[in-house]
């Protein structure tokens, strides 16, 4: 079957410009591909720095499409190391252009197009593990159409090295026409890439529709061909493939969203398990005993020439708590990601029942605000959770800024008027930290640009154009942005997550924490609201 790209390009072509000629002041020197915005070009600028070019197709752009709305949203946009970044943009010729970083390597599509035999597990599991990466610190609603072109193999997995991947074609669906698709428009090609619950090419993408993409192509990857129709698990069809991974895919499949992983994160953990067994054969207890053996000889060398007597430096210290770290977080189960069904209302995302690690990390953690609590492994019950905090309902807008400026009352109120209610403490931060009980909704690292200040609504702000600002389990704003009140009691009011105002981060940490009275209102403080399972 055609590709969506190919059948724009026979249906609404591009003059292109020859090899070796010029357009827009760089100078063509071959066509890399097709895609459906427009073909791709590798060039060079005036200085011979490499690029790569699309020319948009003018025919397939949505009808407000100019230079300048061009410029407004592309010149607004931050760089993501996951993505393939647009350097420069314009028109030439009355067709827009945009100019490209230009990377190395395979995409997932030209790697099956030249296998001849299944691709090897080992190097599935890497570039899969790769890409699940690379989505968890993006929003999961900004690629209309996801397939194995889009994925760009920068390094292959070696014994070596491990596999680096790149997004291609990544946030760039509100340039088309969401009329696109249809009776009047292109054939819907590769509708099984689509989950089920999809329409058109634009709009918003839930984690779970994204989940539905990864799952078609790693089927690809696995049996060679897509899972079209009624099709066969791959363990059928190749007999190294693990019986987790047919759960897996299952689950990753499943026609209604709410079956499935709520995002990229909760896969990439259920991936991380289904390889579980084969690695436990490959480097089973014997193994480990004999690494054991060795490193008790070295502590004993060390002992005799007292090399280990030298003091830790920081270098060392911040090791050994990122391996405290994850040995507690190992103690914990997540739980299956799996939702009961479909969400109770618009907008909510699925948190399985299971332990989360809570508060803060007590060793070499100075980072951590004097009110989180210490840490400890809390377990809750499923739960429903706003996918974005509570915004006027009269915008019809889920991105627009905030409501902000309700007591703790008022916020309770607001939620039951919806047929929901305030979110615990414990609910908030473990749909905060995610599967992997992260430090911040992003990671363990604090990053200044990945979510709005800490509090900040001078102004408002938009969560679309944080990107990053998402947790493992698809949850948005949570590190950063207004406070959001919940029902926990403290202190003679109630707990605020993670902070009411700052711009450390300290004020964005998940385990952060403060409270107020109940009578307290604030610009800074506003609300997100959770449904039992």
């Amino acid at each position: 079957m055609k590709s969506i790209a190919e059948i724009a390009a026979e249906q609404h072509p591009v003059e292109e410009p020859a090899v070796g000629s010029t357009f827009a002041g760089y100078t063509i020197k071959s066509r890399l591909g097709e895609g459906l915005l427009g073909p791709v070009f590798a060039v060079t600028d005036a200085n011979g720095v490499e690029g790569a070019l699309k020319i948009l197709r003018d025919d397939v752009l949505d009808e407000r499409m100019s230079l300048e709305v061009l410029q407004a949203k592309l010149s607004k946009g931050r760089k993501h190391p996951g993505v393939v970044n647009p350097r420069a943009w314009g028109e030439d010729d009355d067709l827009l252009w945009v100019e490209m970083e230009r990377v190395g390597g395979r995409t997932l599509k030209q790697v099956l197009a030249e296998a001849d035999q299944p691709l090897d597990l080992h190097w599935i599991e890497q570039v899969f593990t790769a890409l699940c990466d690379r989505l968890v610190a993006l929003r999961p609603e900004t690629h209309g159409h996801f397939g194995p072109e889009h994925v760009m193999i920068v390094q292959e997995p070696t014994a070596e090295t491990l596999a680096e991947v790149r997004i291609l074609g990544w946030g760039r669906s509100w340039m088309l026409d969401k009329d696109l698709i249809g009776d009047d428009g292109l054939p819907e090609a590769a509708a099984w890439r689509k989950a089920p619950e999809e329409t058109g090419l634009g709009g918003r993408r839930h984690g779970s529709a994204q989940v539905w993409a990864v799952g078609v192509l790693l089927y690809e990857a696995l049996t060679g061909s897509p899972p079209e129709g009624s099709y066969e698990m791959p363990s059928e069809l190749r007999k190294d493939v693990p019986q987790e991974l047919d759960d897996l895919i299952e689950v990753a499949l499943s026609f209604s969203a709410g079956d499935r992983f709520a995002g990229a994160e909760a896969l990439a953990v259920e991936f991380e398990n289904a390889f579980a067994g084969s690695h436990t054969a490959e480097h089973g207890p014997a193994g480990r005993s004999l690494a054991m053996v060795a490193g008790f000889g070295l502590v004993v060398l060390g002992l005799v020439f007292g090399f280990i007597a030298l003091k830790p430096t920081e270098e060392d210290l911040r090791a050994d708590e990122q391996e405290r770290r994850d040995l507690l977080r190992a103690e914990h189960d997540p739980g299956r990601v799996r939702a009961p069904g479909d969400p109770p209302k618009d907008g909510m995302t699925w948190i399985p029942a299971g332990t989360y690690v809570a508060g803060r990390f007590d060793r070499y953690d100075e980072e951590g605000g004097s009110a989180e609590r210490s840490e400890s492994i809390i377990e809750t019950q499923g739960y429903w959770i706003d996918e974005l905090p509570f915004v006027n309902p009269m915008l019809n807008d889920p991105y627009a800024p905030p409501l902000t400026g309700m007591t703790h009352v008022e916020a309770g109120l607001l939620c039951e008027k919806f047929g929901k209610r305030l979110c615990t403490e414990d609910e908030w931060e473990k749909a905060c930290r995610g599967p992997k009980s992260k430090v911040f909704s992003y990671g363990d690292e604090w990053d200044p640009e990945a979510c709005p200040r800490s509090g900040f609504f001078e102004g408002g702000y938009r969560l679309s154009d944080f990107p990053a600002c998402v947790s493992g389990y698809g949850v948005v704003g949570m590190s950063g942005g207004v406070g959001e009140w919940t029902s926990t009691a403290k202190g003679g009011g109630h707990v605020i997550k993670p902070a009411e105002v700052g711009s450390y981060a300290k004020h964005s940490r998940c385990a952060g924490r403060t409270d107020r009275v109940d009578d307290f209102k604030s610009e800074h403080i506003g609300m997100r609201c959770c449904h039992d399972g």
